[in-house]
């Protein structure tokens, strides 16, 4: 098992009045430029499933909070304060999908989609608590006496399906 072992910072300045959905903006930019992609709205818009011109007023409240160098038809790059407030989100949803994966035995996909809505409402204290508690599992003798494979099975033989088939517990 590997648990991620970098702790969550605490939030970048310009990051606490972001919503969710700016938020996922920033992450979109950075996935796309860590991909060797430019970000250009069409390319945000198809990633996040969402329409050009709801990309277009995203990145212009992006804008006004100096995240994003964005000037229509032009590739659109994450300022310093920007890039730093994605990297936190990145970081934050990786800490909450590497628990929901490797603790809580959950399959990758729906590990990814819920960790993507936890990241924006899980707080600084509760995600370092969760970081926290999957290196205890992970390093601990408990961990060695099958802890993990248990609460699978317990989960299984008291009604919860496999967390990974359809039908299983609620994405």
């Amino acid at each position: 098992m590997t648990i991620s072992k970098t702790r969550p910072k605490a939030k970048p300045k310009g990051r606490k009045d972001l919503s969710g959905s700016l938020e996922d903006y920033l992450e979109a930019i950075l996935e796309l430029s860590a991909q060797g992609q430019v970000a250009r709205v069409r390319d945000i818009a198809k990633r996040l499933g969402v329409s050009m011109s709801s990309v277009t007023a995203a990145l212009r409240a992006l804008s006004k909070r100096r995240l994003v160098n964005y000037d229509p038809y032009e590739v659109i790059t994450l300022t310093d304060r920007g890039r730093a407030a994605a990297q936190q989100v990145r970081q934050r949803h990786q800490v909450i999908r590497s628990f929901l994966t490797e603790v809580l035995h959950l399959d990758e996909r729906r590990a990814d989609a819920n960790a993507c809505r936890m990241e924006h409402g899980v707080d600084d204290v509760v995600l370092s608590r969760l970081s926290k508690f999957a290196r205890f599992v992970q390093e601990s003798q408990f961990w060695e006496q099958g802890v993990s494979e248990a609460f699978e099975k317990y989960c299984l033989e008291t009604g919860d399906e496999k967390a990974g088939e359809p039908g299983g517990a609620a994405a």
